[in-house]
């Protein structure tokens, strides 16, 4: 911002609030002010890659400059700091070094059908379409990926955005909204990392999902309270995983179940149709390939209306191979090609039945759909 002394000195604007921006860039200072402000500028509430020091180094975060060049501000007189810096986030770990399910949600944000990619800074929420196009605002909020839940709540074909606020569970619709209460009924679970999303009555609507470690339950549409459907099971949401594994349109649970008398084998809790409030109980799978969920991922991968279990090949296997048991009842089929290592994350971005798999190779995101070979998307 400029001051009106040959650019240096003199009043450099009158106010200005700079809230909720994240700042990738470490190639310059993200605000750089060359004169006194009528009045003092409020920096507050970003998130920037740069420490906050106010020197003249590229790797700080902002920079006064009252005087012309070559002449200090005390020397001409500028002794004010006119800047105040407050609940900022200095020196923050890049967001997109490494891509993942950790660090990015998966929904449709504008609409159109297809889901898009979501990133939470810490500043601020941004989507981009298809994953394949710039990455673009929808809202100023502090919450990150793990603080958050994704479905359609109001049924509009936009992804909504729920949130944690003071034990109750908030929504942004479409994420765009300010936040309005979703539900107001008591919470079992006081962690969104507790929680899931999932249609668990086959009803085409959304509901939540929690496992506080002994209990499970489900508030049906998100909005209604919280019903018991499992008693004394310890496995919490890190340890299952969520499909339709029988093709009747609800979201059944995934888990790896160790009996008294057996080893840990794949099984698998039915959601009947039709009915709140209860669960099937275990059943386990034709094959158990893994003694646990962790690198598991499930979803409808060929289009036949069941979950498929994908995951990588192992640890001495090349980065970027991939496996899938299609319905979680077969052996494991390797993929005939190569995706990136890391996975970016698991949706319908072509708006295909099958689920797309999109990767990340630290440079391109590259999409897959079932068994059909790679499509690359643009690089972000």
């Amino acid at each position: 911002m400029h001051g009106t002394e040959n650019g240096y000195g003199g009043v450099a604007g009158f106010y200005v609030d700079i809230i909720g921006n994240t700042f990738l860039g470490t190639d310059r200072q993200n605000y750089w002010i060359r004169g006194a402000p009528i009045f003092n500028t409020d920096f507050h509430g970003n998130v920037s890659l740069n420490k906050q020091d106010n020197a003249s180094g590229n790797g700080d975060a902002i920079q006064v400059h009252g005087c012309p060049p070559g002449i200090t501000n005390i020397d001409c007189g500028f002794t004010a700091f006119p800047v105040n810096i407050f609940n900022n986030q200095f020196g923050a770990s890049d967001p997109t070094i490494r891509f993942g399910p950790s660090s990015l949600g998966v929904g449709d944000f504008d609409g159109d059908g297809d889901d898009d990619l979501f990133l939470a800074t810490g500043a601020g929420w941004y989507f981009s379409p298809a994953g394949a196009r710039e990455w673009r605002f929808l809202n100023a909020a502090p919450d990150t990926i793990d603080q958050l839940l994704f479905g359609d709540f109001d049924g509009d074909g936009r992804t909504d955005v729920v949130a944690l606020r003071n034990d109750q569970l908030v929504v942004s619709w479409g994420g765009i909204s300010a936040f309005e209460l979703l539900n107001a009924n008591p919470l079992p679970c006081g962690s969104m990392t507790d929680m899931a999303v999932g249609d668990f009555d086959g009803d085409g609507h959304p509901d939540i999902f929690c496992a506080d470690g002994g209990t499970w339950w489900i508030s049906y549409g998100g909005n209604t309270p919280f019903v018991q459907v499992i008693v004394a099971f310890p496995l919490r949401v890190k340890d299952l995983r969520f499909g339709d594994f029988n093709g009747d349109g609800t979201t059944d649970v995934f888990g790896v179940v160790k009996g008294a008398l057996s080893a840990p084998s794949w099984q698998v809790r039915y959601g009947p149709r039709g009915y709140r409030g209860f669960l099937g109980g275990w059943q386990p799978l034709p094959v158990s390939l893994t003694s646990a969920v962790d690198n598991l991922y499930v979803a409808d991968f060929n289009g036949d209306g069941i979950a498929d279990v994908a995951t990588d090949c192992g640890p001495n296997a090349d980065p970027g191979c991939w496996q899938i048991s299609y319905a979680g009842s077969r052996n494991w089929q390797y993929l005939p090609f190569a995706y990136g290592p890391y996975i970016a994350g698991i949706g319908h971005f072509f708006g295909h039945v099958e689920a797309d798999l999109l990767s990340w190779n630290n440079v391109d995101f590259w999409i897959s759909v079932g068994e059909f070979p790679n499509l690359p998307a643009t690089a972000l």
